[in-house]
């Protein structure tokens, strides 16, 4: 149930000097909603004052705002950079092993044949 007395008792409306007087627009008789209705109409076609194509002399033109579709993309160029270049890495890094596996290749192998000289055919 709606508390009157807390909201300033049975008798707080309408507020004094009409029910304009309390709103936050100011609407009728305040003669301002005519100028946020221009206000929105000019948002709306881009005419807006701080959207206007001219700039003031001397200072360069405002970056465009990116858009969330541009950043992601800016994102993605990003990481796809990154994963080449982990990929690059990687295959010089598999390259060095490659050469390590067959130096060590070859040295098992003369150790093999030093065994086999130093103790013959022993080996069971």
């Amino acid at each position: 149930m709606y508390n009157h007395a807390a909201a300033g008792g049975p008798n707080n409306w309408p507020p004094p000097g009409g029910p304009s007087a309390h709103s936050p627009r100011g609407l009728p008789g305040g003669g301002t909603a005519s100028a946020e209705l221009n206000q929105r109409i000019a948002l709306a076609h881009g005419t807006h004052p701080y959207h206007h194509p001219v700039h003031a002399p001397g200072s360069a033109p405002a970056a465009p705002p990116s858009t969330p579709a541009a950043r992601f993309r800016a994102k993605k160029k990003q990481h796809v950079e990154t994963v080449e270049r982990s990929i690059r890495d990687l295959e010089q890094q598999h390259r060095e092993l490659e050469i390590e596996v067959n130096d060590l290749r070859k040295e098992n192998g003369l150790l093999k044949e030093m065994v086999q000289l130093k103790y013959g055919a022993r080996q069971p």
